[in-house]
């Protein structure tokens, strides 16, 4: 499973045209995440692909709108389900505060993968429990920085996602990628 949180200025929805392809193949969008923070003319979106094809491969992101800049990451899942990987999505925005967005998994043993863009140069920290997976200034944009992390869940229920320190207007995006079933197998006999 890929899964791929981009940012991007001005604030525009993933409807108004940015494309991720890898290998030749796009990302499904996980439009629910998407949030705008206007004050600030930033957004998050992300979207994923399940089952990518193995080996090294180019991710493209294309877009028909005008931007100032747009960033991301992409992040690789192992034990993701394949057909049915979305499980929800939330995002937030504010002007001032610590960054956090909660989200609700439906199910256990979830993957949840937040996205953040705020002002400010100074780097965010991530919360306890979750791992920080990128954290730098946008490239042109000195005060903008971009921060992603994960965190696995063991049970279904509410969890936030957070950062603290310095931070200016935000916005904040997560989605939880459902994990796949574990296989078990049932032997009978018969005499």
């Amino acid at each position: 499973m890929l899964v791929a949180s981009l940012s991007n200025r001005p604030g525009r929805s993933a409807a108004n045209g940015n494309n991720v392809t890898y290998n030749s193949v796009a990302l499904t969008s996980a439009n629910a995440s998407y949030i705008s923070n206007v004050n600030a003319d930033i957004s998050v979106n992300s979207y994923y692909l399940a089952n990518p094809a193995s080996g090294t491969n180019n991710a493209v992101l294309s877009s028909v709108s005008s931007h100032t800049w747009i960033a991301g990451g992409i992040i690789s899942l192992s034990g993701a389900h394949q057909t049915t990987p979305l499980d929800t999505a939330n995002a937030a925005q504010s002007n001032s505060g610590n960054a956090s967005v909660s989200v609700t998994t439906n199910n256990a043993n979830s993957f949840i993968i937040d996205n953040l863009v705020r002002g400010g140069g100074d780097a965010p920290t991530v919360a306890a429990g979750q791992t920080q997976r990128w954290n730098q200034l946008v490239n042109g944009d000195s005060n903008r920085r971009l921060a992603g992390s994960t965190r696995g869940t063991s049970t279904a229920g509410s969890y936030t996602m957070s950062w603290t320190g310095g931070i200016n207007e935000y916005v904040i995006g997560a989605i939880t990628i459902n994990e796949a079933a574990v296989a078990t197998t049932t032997s009978t006999s018969s005499s």
